[in-house]
């Protein structure tokens, strides 16, 4: 007698998930080192793992356990000066050279180079 061959059940699929979102967790570091010490990419960590620092909004001083593990996992192996900031837009506020800064979301950035930016931060 031939038997079917029977179909993963929920446990299976429940386990697939849990290894990807582990993994998805686990690259956070890896990601972050190895864009530091080549010096590109940021742009694109910041735009791979904003999900995981949505939750915490970009307030000095005031970092959950979580937010802080994350941060510190991101910074064990990288390059000096590379770490998540607070990261926001310009926006004119009254007079034409005042600016508020706007902050909305976490970015892995690395040292400013101050040639590039015309000597301002």
């Amino acid at each position: 007698m031939i038997h079917e061959r029977e179909r993963p059940g929920a446990g299976f699929y429940a386990a697939i998930a849990t290894v990807v979102i582990l993994g998805y967790v686990a690259s956070l570091g890896p990601a972050c080192w190895i864009s530091s010490r080549c010096g590109h990419g940021a742009h694109v960590v910041s735009a791979i793992y904003w999900p995981m620092f949505r939750p915490f909004p970009p307030v000095y001083g005031d970092k959950s356990t979580a937010l802080r593990a994350m941060i510190w996992y991101s910074e064990l192996f990288a390059a000096q000066d590379w770490n998540w900031g607070p990261h926001g837009r310009l926006i004119e506020v009254i007079e034409p050279e005042s600016f508020l800064r706007v902050v909305d979301e976490w970015s892995w950035e690395g040292p400013r180079d101050f040639r590039k930016h015309g000597g301002v931060i």
